[in-house]
């Protein structure tokens, strides 16, 4: 269930995708080349907080399937941040926080790189 909810939000975002309009307004500009976040990707990571808060109340780590759709998250939320003048700490922080209760849960024995792994 969860896996579907994150795989449904989708963080996609291309600065060459822009309406015409749109490019002539940040051509038009004389403060950077940056522009902002469409309305639909804002709606998407709203969607995505909300998720993600109510991940965190239900023990992110007892879902580890999620791993890959988070890393996914957090790479959109990287490249529309690049892209924009728009910051998302806090969706950063809320995938990092699901992201770190499911590797502490992880049953893995700790490394320990012997003698020979390090060239001696």
């Amino acid at each position: 269930m969860i896996l579907s909810l994150l795989d449904d939000v989708k963080i996609n975002f291309d600065s060459r995708d822009m309406s015409p309009a749109r490019k002539r307004q940040r051509t038009e500009s004389s403060a950077s080349a940056a522009t902002a976040a469409p309305e639909g990707v804002l709606h998407s990571i709203r969607r995505l907080v909300s998720l993600l808060e109510a991940l965190e109340r239900q023990s992110p780590e007892r879902h580890s399937e999620i791993t890959t759709p988070l890393f996914a998250a957090l790479d959109g939320l990287i490249a529309v941040e690049s892209d924009t003048r728009t910051s998302f700490n806090y969706a950063k922080q809320l995938i990092l926080s699901c992201l770190i209760s499911i590797v502490k849960s992880m049953d893995v024995p700790p490394y320990r790189p012997s003698l020979s792994s390090l060239g001696g």
